[in-house]
C-alpha cells in the first residue's frame, strides 16, 4: 500500500476527468496493476542531495521542497551500523550494493523485530494537495501480522484505509464515504507454494521477497522489483542516520526476482505514463531500528523552459517509530462489515511459480 484515499478530491474540486488517472497512480503505486510504459533512464539532478548521490550540482531546487532534507554523514561510516555481510557492491569503486540493501530491507521487515510508527502521505497532482495521516505496525519475526490504517480528507471527502492481517489472512479495505472496497489475501496457499523451508532458507533473499504480502514488506518488494538503484550513501534524516537510495524504473527485472505474477506483472509495459519515475528511499542505519523505511519520494520528469526536472509527487513518511508495548490478537483481527457486497480474492496474484527447493544451490558433495 501506498498512495491511497485520493477519489474525494476529484469530487470537491470537479477533477472527473481526473479520477482515472488518481486511481490508477494509487495502484500502480500499491502492485496492484503495472499498466505503465518503462521509460529510457534519464538522470538529472535532484537538487539538494547532489553531493550524496553523484550527481551534477545545478538542478532544480523547486522539485517538491525537497532541498535541507537530507544532511552529508559526517566522518567515517562505521561498519557496526546494523549492516549484514553480503552487501558488497557490484560497481567498481563503490562498497555497498544498493540492490542488496534494498533486499535486506525487505528480509528486516518479514523476520525482523516488531516495530510501531505514526505515518504521513501526501500527494501533488493535477495542482492539488491530499494528504493523510495514519499508523502503522507489524509483529515481524516471520508471523505476517500487521496492521496499517490510513485517513484521508479533501474537503467533504474521506477515505478510510486499512489494511490487517492476522498472519493467516490479509484484508484490504478502502472505504469512500459509503462505498466498501474489500480484497483478501489467504496467506497460507502462498506459504504451501513456497513448501518446506529450511534452517539455511532464511537467509535466501526469495524466501522473504515471497512471504512479503502486506505491509512496509510488500511496499519494499514492489520498489525492489520496479527500481533500479543506482547507489546507497550513508546521510541523515531528521539527525538520524540513514541509508539514501535512488532508483530509477528499470529496463529489465533484479536478479535474483521474486516469481510470482505481482512480481512478473512490473515488467509489463503500457502508455498510461503514470507511473513515477524515480524513487529516493532512506533506509534506518542504527541497530535499533535497521533498514526501517523512514520516507519515500516518488518524482516524475517534468519539462519546463526546455529543460528537465524531478517533481515531487508523493511523499510517504514513517516516523515516531518505536517497539509496539503489545502485540494482542485482536489487534490484527478484521470483521467483514455487513454493508460489503463482494470481496475480491487476490491470493493468485502472490503464489510464487514453484517451490523454494528449486531455487537452491545444490550442496557440495563430500567424500
Amino acid at each position: 500500500m501506498t498512495s491511497i484515499g485520493i477519489i474525494g478530491i476529484t469530487r470537491k474540486y470537479g477533477l472527473a476527468s481526473s479520477l482515472s488517472s488518481f486511481v490508477a497512480l494509487c495502484l500502480l503505486l500499491m502492485g496492484v496493476c503495472s499498466d505503465v510504459e518503462a521509460q529510457p533512464p534519464q538522470r538529472p539532478n535532484i537538487d539538494g542531495v547532489g553531493a550524496e548521490t553523484g550527481s551534477a550540482p545545478g538542478g532544480d531546487a523547486s522539485a517538491g521542497g525537497i532541498r535541507g532534507q537530507f544532511e552529508p554523514s559526517v566522518g567515517p561510516v562505521s561498519s557496526d551500523t546494523g549492516l549484514p555481510g553480503g552487501l558488497g557492491s557490484s560497481n567498481p569503486g563503490s562498497s555497498l550494493d544498493p540492490e542488496a540493501v534494498v533486499r535486506r530491507a525487505i528480509w528486516q521487515a518479514v523476520w525482523g523485530e516488531p516495530v510501531a510508527s505514526r505515518v504521513r502521505q501526501k500527494i501533488s497532482m493535477f495542482g492539488k494537495e491530499l494528504v493523510g495521516v495514519g499508523s502503522y505496525c507489524h509483529a515481524g519475526k516471520g508471523s505476517s501480522k500487521l496492521k496499517w490504517q490510513m485517513r484521508f480528507a479533501a474537503a467533504d471527502a474521506v477515505t478510510n484505509y486499512l489494511q490487517i492481517s492476522d498472519g493467516r489472512l490479509l484484508w484490504t479495505s478502502q472505504q469512500v464515504e459509503e462505498k466498501i472496497e474489500v480484497n483478501r489475501v489467504d496467506l497460507d496457499p502462498i506459504r504451501e507454494r513456497i513448501g518446506s523451508v529450511r534452517e539455511s532458507d532464511l537467509s535466501n533473499p526469495l524466501l522473504a521477497m515471497e512471504l512479503a504480502v502486506g505491509g512496509q514488506a510488500e511496499l519494499l518488494r514492489n520498489l525492489y522489483h520496479r527500481y533500479d538503484w543506482e547507489s546507497a550513501v550513508p546521510t541523515k534524516l531528521d539527525q538520524q542516520p540513514v541509508w539514501l537510495l535512488t532508483g530509477e524504473i528499470r529496463q529489465q527485472p533484479p536478479i535474483p526476482s521474486a516469481r510470482a505474477p505481482m512480481d512478473q506483472a512490473m515488467q509489463s509495459a503500457s502508455q498510461t505514463g503514470l507511473l513515477p519515475q524515480r524513487v529516493r528511499l532512506a533506509l534506518g542505519r542504527t541497530e535499533q531500528f535497521p533498514f526501517f523505511p523512514h520516507r519515500i519520494e516518488y518524482f516524475k520528469r517534468k519539462e519546463t523552459d526546455g529543460n528537465a526536472i524531478w517533481e515531487l509527487i508523493t511523499v510517504i513518511e514513517f516516523f515516531e517509530v518505536s517497539v509496539p508495548s503489545s502485540m494482542e490478537p485482536e489487534l490484527f483481527q478484521y470483521e467483514v462489515r455487513d454493508t460489503v457486497e463482494a470481496i475480491q480474492d487476490e491470493t493468485s496474484k502472490y503464489l510464487p511459480a514453484s517451490p523454494l527447493h528449486l531455487t537452491r544451490q545444490p550442496e557440495a558433495k563430500t567424500r
